[in-house]
């Protein structure tokens, strides 16, 4: 389908399939759990001096050591791009592939769950970096600077379906309707950018809906976190959703003169 070249802008820089669904079940239970329950009283005695989170991620990393040893993102066979929010400069950048090479895939993986004061900032080159996901959801900076390409799938998690928000008009007259309305506020300008994007793109980018976005902003998506009964749920749904918007892209198997689609057993003549 893609002609020219492809980027991966996925967390692994390869499918996660059925054979690897263990390590999926298994970051639920060692990934995120990790608080630092007892260090909490030193980091308030020193007026939080050394804290960035309540959970350090660090399972986060080891788990993907564990599964890809010291694989470095610039030894990815599809080279990787995932946004990062550098804390001390205040400026957006990318890990991966190009930009930079020597940075283990587990740390990468670690940096994309960081968001203080929750799970703390990862070290890199000696600043701290947490999820880019604070600033853009539909980051196309490395498409632009790696295409052009064919076509570009973007999966979306986070914001409105087909990145159409709610029609809320009215909503101050309605009960609670000012929680209405700071939800909106609160991913407005996410969805901006990401019409930007869109609107750059233009008939080349497909956005796929993988997930209810409903299920994955504030005490929801932190919920997900902590309970993973929902999680195989979500796996099978973004799965069916992602291969129904495949289909329409999909070219139809090509036939020969007698009909028949080559490298298929030929039907019999009686």
């Amino acid at each position: 389908m893609l002609r020219r070249r492809a980027v991966q802008l996925a967390v692994g820089g390869r499918a996660l399939g059925s054979r690897d669904g263990r390590l999926c079940s298994v970051l639920g239970a060692r990934a995120l759990l990790d608080p630092q329950w007892l260090r909490l009283p030193r980091f308030v005695l020193t007026a939080l001096r050394g804290f960035s989170g309540v959970m350090k991620g660090e399972a986060v990393e080891h788990l993907f050591d564990d599964r890809f040893g010291s694989l470095a993102v610039g030894e990815l066979p599809i080279p990787l791009a995932t946004i990062v929010y550098n804390t001390d400069l205040g400026l957006i950048e990318y890990l991966g592939t190009h930009t930079t090479p020597e940075v283990p895939l587990g740390r990468v993986v670690r940096i994309t769950v960081a968001l203080p004061p929750f799970i703390e900032a990862v070290d890199v080159r000696g600043h701290l970096y947490v999820d880019g996901g604070v600033v853009e959801l539909l980051p196309i900076q490395p498409v632009l600077d790696h295409g052009p390409f064919d076509h570009v799938f973007g999966l979306n998690f986070m914001l409105p379906e087909r990145l159409a928000p709610d029609d809320i008009t009215g909503w101050h007259r309605k009960p609670m309707g000012i929680v209405l309305a700071s939800r909106e506020l609160q991913q407005a300008y996410h969805v901006e950018f990401a019409r930007r994007a869109q609107r750059e793109l233009g008939d080349a980018l497909t956005i796929i809906d993988a997930a209810d976005p409903r299920l994955c902003r504030g005490g929801w998506l932190m919920d997900l976190f902590i309970d993973r009964s929902r999680w195989p749920e979500l796996i099978r749904t973004g799965y069916e959703r992602t291969t129904t918007a495949l289909q329409r892209l999909r070219r139809p198997p090509s036939r020969s003169i007698n009909g028949s689609i080559p490298g298929s057993p030929a039907l019999s003549r009686h």
